[in-house]
């Protein structure tokens, strides 16, 4: 009897889905395919014009007298500066400014510091990057095997799966603070800066953002401990 329910428990366990492999979720890139990659990104925030980029900044309700066109000093480009106060800011559409900041290759600078942090944290720019991670582990043919947390699971135990995923030990990459908050380790971040060139130790850590920004596992990082984190979004 107690055989027939071992083999009648194996057989059930057999018909679920399996554990993806570690490192499953590491997608390498040679160097030329990532710099093609963010040439082509760059290229997109380009098609914008500085006059377009005005015109779309007075549409969303910015006045002339706020829009400042000023040399960037670091690159030497053209950007345009937005002096608006945060009470100002309070009547925008914030995702509508960040979405401009970003089609415009950030071509716009807010000089208040609590505006430019609101409009950086925005939800645009979160619902952008997942919206690409996502695009990316479904061209891969992941997006069913991609680690989510599931009901009853602890967060502890969702960090372990992500590791494995993206070929990480278990607890070298992500840091569990109560058993609800995420946080990266130096680990992973550090290796990939130290890359001449990247190579497999950034596509790890490209596997880890990856999958924290396409599963909605940014929520819990504990950089949003006591603060709003980005909404739900369905899949």
């Amino acid at each position: 009897m107690r055989l027939a329910l071992l083999s009648l428990l194996a057989v059930t366990a057999g018909c679920g889905a399996a554990e993806p492999e570690r490192g499953a979720g590491v997608y390498p890139q040679t160097p030329q395919e990532r710099q093609a990659q963010q040439a082509a990104e760059f290229q997109k925030g380009e098609r914008l014009s500085l006059g377009d980029l005005r015109r779309e900044l007075l549409k969303r309700g910015i006045r002339e007298t706020e829009i400042i066109q000023a040399i960037e000093p670091d690159h030497g480009i053209v950007v345009l500066r937005v002096a608006v106060t945060p009470a100002r800011l309070s009547k925008l559409d914030v995702d509508a400014l960040a979405g401009l900041e970003l089609d415009s290759n950030y071509r716009i600078e807010f000089p208040d510091a609590e505006v430019d942090r609101a409009v950086a944290q925005s939800d645009e720019l979160f619902r952008r990057e997942r919206a690409k991670e996502i695009a990316v582990v479904k061209s891969h043919g992941d997006w069913d095997r991609i680690p989510r947390l599931r009901d009853g699971e602890t967060i502890t135990s969702l960090a372990r799966r992500v590791e494995h995923w993206c070929d990480f030990d278990p607890g070298s990459a992500l840091l569990v603070i109560d058993d609800r908050w995420l946080e990266y380790s130096r680990a992973p971040v550090d290796t990939a800066v130290r890359e001449a060139v990247p190579g497999p130790q950034t596509d790890r850590f490209d596997c880890l953002r990856r999958t924290v920004y396409a599963t909605q596992l940014r929520r819990h990082f504990i950089g949003y401990r006591g603060d709003r984190p980005p909404p739900i979004y369905s899949d």
